[in-house]
């Protein structure tokens, strides 16, 4: 018995599924600047699109990406986008998301 309810808290915790009322009353500005600071990418948004179409909710993107590059700028300065350059270590992180990063980190590596 133990065992199923220790395993019952693990699944429950690796689902991240939507709720219909999160969909509804997530504010996606806030949503984006979290998901930055937790070091999602760009691209993750894409699951909440999934997730929520089966409310038939369109999250509004337009603000996540607002909140999202807003959290990107404070984390991602030009500088470290020289840092990683000259590291000549292969980057692949969110910070790519911001196109002045990744136009300095192009630059900073040629």
């Amino acid at each position: 018995m133990k065992y199923l309810i220790c395993a019952s808290l693990i699944l429950a915790g690796c689902s991240s599924s939507m709720t219909e009322q999160q969909c509804a009353d997530t504010n996606w500005h806030t949503r984006g600047i979290s998901d930055a600071w937790s070091g999602k990418y760009l691209s993750d948004a894409d699951e909440y699109a999934d997730q929520c179409a089966e409310y038939d909710i369109q999250p509004d993107f337009k603000q996540w990406r607002k909140g999202y590059l807003s959290a990107l700028h404070q984390q991602c300065p030009s500088t470290k986008a020289f840092e990683l350059a000259a590291s000549q270590q292969s980057y692949t992180g969110p910070c790519l998301a911001d196109a002045k990063i990744r136009k300095t980190f192009s630059i900073g590596a040629a």
